[in-house]
């Protein structure tokens, strides 16, 4: 939206000031419990509330404090416990910077460096070049003290990944930016205008030892190099383990926008008549099949994925309190820690997928006053629309999620069904068995009951897992390059496997709480 179209609107930083002076008014309001695992769910709840009376404001406190401290949490220590204090009492503002100019999911490239100076004990970190300027960067732009920086590690010329430090931008007095940075705001977006994205630069800039984020890998006082991973990649997953927290924010508030969405067009469909019937009665637009075979879907979808939502953030909880309480063995942690992710990357597209269309169609199905400002449904839309591309693009994550379950398939080492959320996929052991199955249904009551539904779609998903991994195979004999093969297994393959398991994860949920009566009536009464 231009300035010039603005004229009785807010301006972008008239947006910017609101949200700022929201988000200070929050801050006297909080008062988070200590206790970690109530803590959590504290957070999920309050940005659930928060994203329903304003999105910028839900995501400026997510980025600027939750998922600071939830970082701090998870891959800190007790030496950034004053970071952790600050932002949860409102004197310092964070930003979560990863993405780079040239690079965003493909994170092993990334390029900005911190490099290790034994002699000052400090952290020199640099931009080598434009491409490798950290841009979309949420708070950023103009309002954030401090970063969550991720770069890539280097100790004595050697470089061990990418890690997390706590980076300060700007003196929380002034807002100056220190020597050495160069920062700057990205301007205007299609929506989500109380944000202000920034970009920033790095030069020869140099932070304290301490501000290492160490609990996957610190640099001890000889100035050498420690960690207890052995495989990289298994330290990368660890370092960007924090996303998972970001996520299930996501699933929530797209949720809720789904929610908004189907509630105003259900309500105007009741109430918008058109057209007369035999007895000269105008019909409301919700009786027309049409307008039902529309709306009827995301309404279904809407109850589904709220249960979801609320059922996973619980579970999210559990997992992490189990990962920090030490009831579990490390290797049960791991597991559960890939399988969260996993779940949460296919969940996140499906969901978010889901909304967006779900927002398109309930806005063409209030016709012209859909299209109206004042309807919302068109700040909905532009507001969540970025949410199918941050903390992860959605076609990008749906490739984890199926190459988590072909590591399932070809190592039966991995598959721990004990925990969570492994416990739902236990029936891979029988892969050969449920393939080698028959349908017996013989009738509509058994065909709606949910051990049927079920049971056809640990079929579906065996059926995927052995072709997608036969033809990963297959691929990878005539190319003789694994890049090559799973490039060519994402569209026919690997994406509709991860999609399903979202439907699965997502169904699973809701099936829990619904009696099997329920089901069967609502199915044989849908239709014509």
């Amino acid at each position: 939206m231009g300035s010039s179209e603005r004229s009785t609107l807010l301006s972008l930083e008239e947006y910017r000031s609101k949200s700022s002076f929201d988000v200070k008014q929050m801050f006297e309001e909080m008062e988070p419990p200590e206790y970690f695992e109530i803590k959590t769910k504290y957070l999920l709840i309050v940005n659930e509330a928060l994203e329903i009376y304003n999105a910028n404001v839900s995501i400026k406190i997510a980025l600027g404090v939750a998922l600071f401290a939830n970082a701090l949490n998870c891959l800190g220590s007790e030496r950034h416990k004053k970071f952790y204090t600050d932002v949860w009492e409102g004197k310092i503002l964070s930003c979560l910077a990863i993405t780079e100019l040239e690079h965003g999911s493909d994170t092993k490239r990334l390029k900005t460096i911190a490099r290790y100076d034994a002699l000052t004990k400090e952290f020199v970190i640099n931009t080598p070049g434009i491409c490798a300027a950290k841009v979309w960067v949420g708070n950023l732009g103009k309002q954030c003290t401090h970063a969550l920086l991720f770069a890539q590690l280097e100790v004595n010329g050697v470089s061990h990944g990418l890690h997390g430090f706590v980076v300060p931008i700007r003196d929380p007095q002034t807002l100056q930016p220190y020597l050495g940075i160069n920062v700057g705001d990205l301007g205007e977006k299609s929506g989500l205008h109380g944000i202000d994205n920034g970009w920033v630069m790095f030069d020869n800039y140099r932070i304290p030892k301490e501000n290492l984020l160490n609990r996957v890998g610190d640099v001890n006082e000889e100035g050498e190099y420690e960690t207890s991973f052995t495989d990289p990649q298994k330290l990368l997953g660890a370092s960007l383990e924090i996303l998972s927290a970001g996520r299930v924010g996501i699933v929530n508030e797209s949720s809720n926008n789904l929610l908004r969405a189907v509630i105003i067009a259900v309500r105007y469909a009741a109430q918008r008549r058109q057209f007369c019937d035999s007895k000269g009665i105008e019909t409301p637009l919700l009786e027309y099949q049409t307008h039902q075979y529309r709306l009827f879907p995301y309404l279904a979808a809407t109850y589904v994925i709220k249960n979801f939502s609320n059922e996973f953030s619980d579970r999210y909880v559990d997992c992490v309190a189990a990962s920090r309480e030490g009831s579990l063995e490390m290797k049960q942690v791991s597991r559960m820690v890939s399988g969260v992710h996993a779940v949460l990357c296919c969940t996140k597209a499906v969901i978010t997928w889901t909304t967006q269309r779900a927002i398109q169609e309930t806005r063409e199905a209030c016709g012209g006053h859909g299209y109206h400002k004042a309807a919302g449904l068109g700040d909905l839309r532009n507001n969540h629309d970025p949410r199918v591309t941050f903390e992860g693009d959605n076609t990008v994550l749906v490739q984890q999620t199926s190459n988590w379950l072909l590591k399932l398939y070809n190592d039966p080492d991995e598959r721990d069904f004990t925990v969570y959320p492994l416990s739902m996929f236990k029936f891979i052991d029988q892969l050969d068995a449920i393939l080698s199955k028959k349908s017996d249904v013989t009738n509509v009551e058994t065909l709606c009951s949910v051990s049927t539904i079920m049971t056809m779609y640990e079929w579906l998903i065996c059926w995927l897992l052995k072709t997608t991994n036969r033809k990963m195979d297959a691929l990878k004999s005539k190319y003789n390059d694994r890049f090559v093969a799973r490039n060519l297994c994402q569209v026919f393959k690997a994406k509709e496997l991860a999609i399903v398991v979202a439907e699965v994860s997502v169904c699973l949920a809701y099936f829990l709480i619904l009696p099997a009566s329920a089901l069967r009536i609502a199915v044989q009464n849908y239709g014509p």
